[in-house]
């Protein structure tokens, strides 16, 4: 029985399938990129398939499950980064909301997933959720690190696909929205990149 604050039960009509890739962990343009996410598959407008957590470390899966559970979706996949970039910096470390208690002791937020040990590397779980859905039809949108993605994109066939990464990519994704932010002297530019795949 999960337990701690809770948003609901959701009851959504899916209709757009969506990857999230996020590097939650520091910043809330993954807070609020995902709060706008679930209110719309709340709405019946995106059926998000899954989440790829492209911080490096099970404390930041743990994050995408607290915010899984918490807008009432804890059954969403949340794949885990295990190669990616290590010790990143962190300016406000988000982990310790999993520490959080009520005054009765009780955690503030709740979990489901646990114990992240089985989860699918996040580039494994592109290759599930992309060979599972139907060609041109998935949209991802990622926030930050791109270390699955290029894992996936330079991935072979496997027990999900005969098909190497960027043909799977080519086959079964309608569009990709990315974006990042690039730091240089005394100034930080935005990059939103948008790539459809023709």
């Amino acid at each position: 029985m999960v337990s701690g604050v809770s948003w609901g039960e959701a009851k959504s009509v899916y209709r757009q399938p969506v990857i999230f890739d996020t590097d939650i962990g520091n910043s809330t343009d993954d807070l609020y990129a995902m709060d706008l996410l679930y209110k719309m598959a709340r709405n019946g407008k995106v059926d998000i398939k899954g989440i790829v957590v492209d911080r490096q470390g099970e404390g930041f899966a743990a994050l995408a499950d607290i915010m899984n559970t918490y807008y009432g979706f804890p059954d969403i996949p949340i794949g885990v980064e295990r190669h990616g970039v290590a010790n990143s910096r962190l300016y406000i470390d988000y982990r310790l909301l999993d520490d959080l208690k009520m005054a009765d002791g009780s955690k503030m937020f709740a979990r489901t997933d646990k114990d992240f040990r089985d989860n699918l590397d996040g580039y494994k779980l592109y290759r599930k959720l992309l060979a599972e859905a139907n060609d041109r039809s998935v949209k991802i949108m990622g926030i930050g690190f791109v270390s699955s993605l290029v894992q996936l994109l330079e991935s072979g066939p496997d027990e999900y696909s005969d098909l190497p990464g960027r043909e799977l990519v080519r086959r079964k994704v309608d569009s990709l929205y990315f974006m990042a932010t690039k730091l240089g002297k005394a100034k930080i530019q935005a990059i939103t990149c948008s790539m459809i795949f023709l």
